[in-house]
């Protein structure tokens, strides 16, 4: 398991290839979505500014399982 150590908690998570290609193909789909492959297009675009969070949190829940631990 990896770990990410804040000041207040640790953060853990799992790092597999399988994981990486996952995360890789999510990425990949938002990019296929949007017809968007240039980061001015992203920028510019408002469905891509609208939509991108909600990959990010799938990527953070459903993929890496980010599990926060208090260091209290």
């Amino acid at each position: 398991m990896k770990t990410i150590d804040h000041q207040d908690f640790i953060v853990q998570y799992e790092e597999t290839p399988e994981l990486k290609e996952k995360v890789y193909q999510a990425v990949l789909e938002y990019y296929k979505k949007h017809q968007a492959y240039a980061g001015e297009v992203i920028m510019q675009d408002d469905n891509c500014q609208i939509n991108a969070p909600d990959v990010f949190a799938t990527i953070a829940d459903d993929l890496f399982k980010f599990k926060t631990v208090s260091k209290d």
